[in-house]
């Protein structure tokens, strides 16, 4: 296979930010700021009250009628500078497993707005029925709906195996051809679903990544002792085999 992407993080040339309040109702802010580069990226999630820039009292958007954010961190994403359709994916990170925590490593189609474009949730990290859980997802819509096939793993699960395991990084791969994808971590499957099937395009389509620490969203906000919360990204490689690569 072909290495089309090899991302240390050197600099952030090919990555886009977001900022305000962005999606799900989380209780995060997103700045530019809360990001390191030294060994890949490091984005912190801060408690930190900030006034909303789009901020009008008058508004029924949530993102809008709020005037303060009490928490900041950072999401960047790839679109317009990098996409891929097949291939394998893989990211080494290092996550926080801390209620209020919510880590993510996904990709959203290029062309299409949002739920049309699919969902692909390689990795993401919540609380769930009050236990730390990591989740890798697909969605797509169809029936005039999306559509979720979802795996969650209580994350003691892994740290039975090892009780160091939130200390250290982690590898998470996505397998992608015409045939279906597959979630690993660590290479232990996570989740998966057949592609093949799908007649209108869904999972057949240019995938940007986004890499993002969100906060709240569940019902629950972070202590104060587990702040600043810190998701360490290492790197992220994506190989092509070269039938599939466009250049």
């Amino acid at each position: 296979m072909k290495l089309i992407l090899e991302e240390h993080f050197d600099n952030l040339n090919n990555w886009n930010f977001e900022y305000g309040f962005v999606r799900n109702h989380e209780d995060q802010y997103y700045v530019d700021r809360n990001i390191k580069l030294e060994n890949g990226i490091t984005i912190y999630g801060k408690k930190e009250k900030i006034e909303n820039s789009n901020y009008d009292r008058n508004s029924q958007d949530w993102r809008k009628n709020r005037r303060f954010g009490y928490y900041t961190s950072t999401s960047i994403n790839t679109k317009g500078h990098f996409d891929f359709k097949y291939g394998m994916m893989e990211v080494k990170a290092r996550i926080p497993i801390s209620i209020g925590a919510w880590p993510a490593i996904w990709l959203m189609g290029s062309e299409e707005e949002y739920p049309y474009c699919d969902e692909v949730d390689i990795m993401e990290m919540y609380l769930w029925q009050n236990q730390p859980t990591i989740l890798g997802n697909f969605m797509y819509y169809g029936n005039q709906q999306c559509n979720w096939n979802t795996k969650m793993i209580a994350a003691n699960y892994f740290k039975e195996k090892d009780n160091n395991w939130e200390n250290q990084f982690h590898i998470w791969k996505l397998d992608w051809n015409n045939q279906y994808m597959r979630i690993y971590l660590d290479d232990e499957l996570i989740n998966q679903i057949e592609i093949a099937k799908f007649k209108n395009g869904n999972f057949h389509k240019n995938y940007y990544i986004l890499l993002n620490l969100a906060i709240g969203g569940h019902g629950a906000l972070p202590e104060e002792g587990e702040l600043p919360l810190k998701y360490e990204i290492e790197y992220v490689k994506v190989y092509q085999k070269e039938e599939d690569y466009n250049g």
